[in-house]
């Protein structure tokens, strides 16, 4: 293809060039699926990186997938055929068929597209690719003044430069704007594709393209600074959504998310309802809570009312305990607590993912104290075998107060979250149940006296509640 000799000595592919090198677009990347429409963004984007797969030895693929929302789009299958082959890049296409879809068409036929871009990646090959889009600066504005509408936040406000899901997505034109695209192919002589909606006034994203943004650039000639601006907004959201999720985390487990009150008190309200929102988004992946709901939520878990603990949308439940809050969402799974024997002395073992159990005999000095995380036991009952058993397999425990309690309404005070509470492990022996792990010992369990044999349990890593 002739017009491949120019591409690198272009201002346009020189400031493409510098934008993916400076956010690192491509590194330790070895296949680059392009979401190819046959429009001038996605040609545009298919040439440049067309010429910088060469230099990096990158294997580049060019993606067609054809709606089905109007019959010209036939039209533009063809062109992007005919482009991705002049360039000898590997193409392949696929029909959605979406002319069937009654209703949020834009948001089905969103959906279906990149279910069908990340489905044609093996799962061998997913660490190493990304798709990469061709959103520009001027979208990037676009989709600010539209959220902006919405009442979005920081996190949804533009378009991020680079967006974690199945498989990572780049956008390597967000440094340049839509007529940077038309000068750069009309100087190489490449044709492109035009989608006929796009003229129309009918998406208030046109109405925003075509009567907005001309009185913004007129007022403000500056455009390369407005999209440097967007792309740091979308780094500084991204920055503290990274955050949000690093301390969530530490709290995520068997898809439920348990916070101590005491970490999340820490934080101003508006730092709460961030570690809300990304707990949701935890729990049930894609999940995007409404505003509303996370005050809401947070307003109940923090006001501690006696008679309203709970906070649901129907698809994410926020609940508040005694010392802690919770999240779970509806695809909440039930884990298994697997029967663990326990040798004295033990070296550490994982007992649930809960927690980090070490076991060992001592002999006390002077009467020692339990706490949540240690549990003396004295050896003047013939204990017999020890072991960890899941919940549900202690129907009743008989406190150290003397009060026979279902164990499922001890660990309901304890503040478990409903779909733990069969599986969360407890230390019983021949005679019965000894300790609900950080929870209520039995009558069974003597504390020891000085100068006694002694068997000492120490918990770490240990999910509080």
């Amino acid at each position: 293809m002739k017009f491949c000799e120019h591409v690198s000595t272009t201002n346009f592919y020189v400031v493409v060039r510098r934008f993916i090198e400076q956010n690192q677009l491509l590194d330790g990347v070895r296949h680059v699926r392009v979401a190819f429409s046959g429009g001038a963004d996605s040609t545009a984007l298919l040439v440049c990186l067309h010429e910088m797969a060469r230099e990096k030895g990158v294997e580049l693929y060019a993606h067609h997938i054809r709606h089905g929302l109007r019959a010209s789009d036939g039209v533009d299958a063809q062109i992007a055929r005919s482009t991705a082959e002049e360039l000898g890049i590997p193409f392949e296409q696929t029909e959605l068929c979406l002319g069937e879809v009654a209703s949020n068409v834009e948001d089905v036929a969103r959906k279906r597209r990149w279910e069908a871009l990340e489905g044609c990646v093996p799962e061998t090959l997913k660490s190493s690719t990304v798709i990469a889009t061709a959103h520009n600066g001027d979208e990037n504005l676009e989709t600010l003044l539209w959220r902006l509408q919405r009442g979005c936040g920081v996190e949804g406000a533009t378009i991020a430069v680079r967006a974690k899901a199945k498989i990572t997505r780049i956008r390597p034109l967000l440094c340049v704007g839509k007529s940077d695209i038309y000068d750069f192919l009309r100087q190489l002589g490449v044709h492109w594709a035009e989608d006929p909606t796009n003229e129309t006034d009918h998406y208030l994203r046109n109405r925003i393209r075509h009567h907005v943004l001309p009185v913004i650039f007129k007022q403000f000639e500056q455009r390369e600074a407005m999209y440097r601006s967007l792309v740091n907004l979308s780094k500084d959201a991204a920055a503290l959504s990274s955050f949000a999720d690093t301390i969530v985390n530490e709290f995520v487990h068997a898809s439920a998310w348990v916070c101590p009150d005491t970490t999340f008190n820490k934080f101003d309200s508006e730092a709460q309802n961030q570690l809300l929102r990304h707990a949701a988004r935890q729990v049930e992946p894609g999940h995007v809570p409404q505003a509303k709901f996370i005050e809401d939520a947070r307003q109940v878990l923090t006001s501690k009312q006696v008679s309203r603990k709970e906070s649901t949308d129907q698809t994410v439940t926020f609940s508040w305990h005694h010392s802690s809050i919770s999240a779970c969402g509806k695809g909440v799974r039930e884990v298994t607590c697997p029967h663990v024997l326990i040798d004295v002395p033990l070296r550490e073992v994982d007992v649930w993912g809960v927690c980090r159990v070490t076991a060992f005999g001592m002999r006390c000095v002077e009467a020692p104290k339990n706490t949540r995380d240690i549990f003396f036991l004295a050896h003047r009952k013939n204990l017999g075998t020890l072991q960890i058993v899941p919940a549900s397999e202690v129907e009743t425990m008989r406190t150290s107060d003397g009060r026979l309690t279902k164990t499922n309404e001890l660990l309901k005070k304890m503040g478990m979250p409903d779909v733990w509470r069969r599986s969360w492990p407890v230390l019983i022996s021949d005679l019965g149940p000894l300790w609900i792990l950080t929870g209520p010992r039995s009558d069974l369990a003597e504390k020891p006296l000085a100068d006694e044999d002694t068997i000492c349990f120490v918990l770490q890593n240990v999910v509080y509640f």
